[in-house]
């Protein structure tokens, strides 16, 4: 069995793309705050828009825990994603600074969410010999995000303009929550 077997593909991918998703929300949105304060004004607020989704995030995935324990991380793993699918579309359509700000903390939460159900699906789904292939999969999205992610965003930002930098996680969202609907552990009790 490996990552890419029959058994595990469309959950592997749906967590490398939720993960590519959350990483790129949280490694590329800094390429558009000139776009951003130029647009929407009030850049005293600026350094919130990167700081504040970072900040809810770590809350976040450091409480999801309990709740992927009671609820399973099917359930969390939907709701987080289709939150920050929500969250997304609200920074993208953010007529001011402050609204831009809320919405980024909508995405740290749901970010958080992602992170924790990705990290124990893991542990759920995989066998013990693939699971360090599966962590570390996981992880190299993040350095590949942060190597091609605003660099992906330099190119939205100069096509679309700096909402689109938030609009791009609507498809991908949608893709991933897709394939990741059924895939992923439901609640203990289903798994037994």
């Amino acid at each position: 069995m490996g990552l890419l077997s029959a058994r595990h593909r469309p959950l592997t991918i749906s967590l490398l793309a939720a993960t590519a998703l959350i990483s790129y929300a949280n490694l590329s949105v800094s390429a558009g705050l000139p776009s951003i304060g130029d647009d929407l004004g009030d850049v005293a607020l600026l350094p919130w828009v990167i700081t504040v989704e970072l900040l809810a995030a770590a809350i976040a995935v450091l409480g999801i825990g309990p709740i992927v324990d009671t609820r399973g991380v099917r359930s969390v793993f939907r709701i987080a994603m289709i939150a920050f699918i929500a969250a997304s579309i609200g920074c993208a359509l953010a007529p001011t600074m402050e609204l831009l700000v809320l919405a980024r903390i909508g995405q740290g939460i749901a970010a958080g969410g992602v992170l924790g159900s990705a990290v124990s699906t893991i542990g759920l789904a995989y066998e013990e010999s693939i699971r360090p292939r599966a962590y570390a999969a996981i992880s190299a999205v993040w350095g590949v995000m942060g190597i091609g992610g605003p660099a992906v965003a330099a190119v939205l930002i100069s096509a679309f303009g700096w909402r689109s930098l938030f609009l791009v996680s609507v498809p991908v969202g949608a893709i991933a929550t897709a394939i990741g609907w059924n895939h992923l552990p439901g609640p203990r009790a289903e798994n037994e």
